[in-house]
């Protein structure tokens, strides 16, 4: 799943992971109708929308909040792919102070570090949202030969995309007695 900015409060470890202590940022676009126009993904040639995403840093972003689109296409998840690319390489998955991971567009509270844990995935996961109307649910059927369920996951506060959540959580590294979901 591809969260949010990181508030970082402390620079301890939570997990014996260790990563730097620094501010951090990811997300991708929407497109709903109060907040932004098209996606790029969908009304930039490619050869565009490829030297845009060069542009793209963990401080500059906006290039990246214009890809999303929601309802979620495979073009628009395949552009995000490659602009999440950029950003995830720079040590968030490695984060581990405390704090809360909020919205990289409008500042709302998404998740707790308390709930972070080492996924299989370049992005850091969750097992649960800050509170429950934290985020906006989207069923995903059939998504990428995954059997348990799938879901687009959308900020509730400016349906900024996330990622995706699923029900494997216990299958895939989280170890807390409470594991169900992976976001």
């Amino acid at each position: 799943m591809a969260p949010a900015r990181r508030r970082a409060q402390a620079a301890e470890p939570e997990d014996g992971g260790g990563g730097p202590a620094k501010r951090a940022r990811t997300g991708a676009g929407t497109t709903s109708a109060r907040s932004a126009p098209a996606s790029l993904a969908l009304v930039e040639p490619s050869w565009r929308r490829h030297a845009l995403y060069e542009e793209v840093t963990l401080e500059n972003r906006e290039v990246y909040f214009g890809i999303s689109a929601r309802p979620l296409t495979k073009r628009v998840e395949d552009d995000m792919e490659l602009v999440s690319d950029v950003v995830s390489h720079e040590g968030f998955r490695d984060f581990w102070a405390s704090g809360t991971y909020t919205c990289a567009r409008c500042d709302a509270a998404l998740y707790s570090s308390k709930d972070k844990f080492r996924g299989p995935c370049v992005w850091p996961s969750f097992r649960r949202e800050a509170h429950g109307d934290a985020l906006i649910r989207v069923k995903v059927d059939g998504y990428n030969g995954y059997t348990c369920a799938v879901f687009e996951v959308y900020c509730a506060g400016c349906e900024l995309f996330l990622g995706h959540a699923f029900e494997d959580g216990k299958q895939k590294g989280d170890l807390h007695p409470d594991a169900q979901w992976r976001h």
